[in-house]
């Protein structure tokens, strides 16, 4: 079996050194899931140290946010409430957790500069610290779906159970743009201020407090056209009792897989210089 072909590696500078180094980096982390998983633990209680409700406050900042922007936001499009909280309060949560793996995952190797510099353990468990320590504190915020569910008579039914894989993949895609941005701001320190505003700009163009089905055709392009909408609506829709449509399992995977390939080349391509930058 002759050797594998090299070149669109070695065409974007990514020698097959490089690319072996970042995998087994990959490797290593995921293969000792306790570490990571153990100071994603450590870095929420020492957020919410002394804290009497932890990350309950953010839970009841969401609850309180939720009505808040269902109940203006309602009776300005004439929606149902019935419907439409349950849509905003599923859609904002899941929100919550993107822009937070986002905005953070820019941090993932810049806010662990001491523990890069100090101990040798593979960089990737950085990342999945972030995307771990996110899960967490999001998944005190499935009180509040609960209630929505409850409070507004949403059909639960075996096409809920989509939202697992919707939230593994989330996760996964989450991941992946942690990596990126997360080596983008370790050699560019402005790269943060420019994703944080950006993501408030994307949260308006995302069908979250609307509805892209709301919108004439043309108009909505600025929903189809957006990755996260299926990302979104992959893991929202489960939890509304409708099964997402299979074309937006198609579009959420391969943004996800294209994500991970981004990700895994500037990790490839950078993975070495990560330390001297910090």
């Amino acid at each position: 079996m002759g050797r594998p072909n090299t070149a669109p590696l070695r065409a974007f500078g990514v020698d097959p050194g490089m690319a072996r180094a970042a995998a087994t980096d990959l490797l290593k982390a995921l293969r000792h899931p306790g570490l990571w998983m153990a100071i994603g633990w450590l870095d929420v209680k020492q957020r919410y140290r002394r804290s009497v409700l932890g990350p309950f406050w953010i839970t009841l900042s969401v609850a309180a946010f939720v009505l808040g922007l269902g109940l203006v936001y309602g009776s300005l499009f004439g929606q149902p409430l019935s419907e439409y909280l349950p849509y905003v309060g599923i859609g904002l949560i899941g929100w919550m957790l993107i822009a937070a793996l986002i905005n953070e995952g820019c941090m993932a190797f810049t806010s662990a500069e001491g523990a890069i510099k100090q101990v040798a353990i593979p960089l990737s468990v950085h990342v999945f610290r972030t995307v771990w320590r996110n899960l967490i504190i999001s998944a005190h915020h499935g009180v509040v779906i609960l209630l929505l569910i409850i409070a507004f008579g949403v059909p639960i039914g075996v096409s809920t159970l989509l939202v697992i894989p919707a939230l593994v993949n989330l996760a996964i895609f989450g991941a992946a743009l942690s990596f990126g941005f997360g080596i983008l701001s370790a050699r560019f320190r402005d790269i943060p201020l420019m994703i944080t505003n950006l993501v408030t700009l994307v949260f308006f163009v995302t069908p979250i407090i609307w509805r892209a089905d709301d919108l004439p055709p043309t108009r909505a392009l600025v929903a189809y056209l957006n990755p996260l909408h299926y990302i979104l609506s992959t893991f929202r829709d489960p939890l509304l009792g409708t099964p997402p449509p299979l074309l937006y399992w198609v579009f959420a995977l391969s943004c996800t897989l294209l994500a991970i390939l981004g990700a895994f080349f500037l990790f490839a391509r950078f993975r070495a210089r990560i330390a001297y930058w910090l």
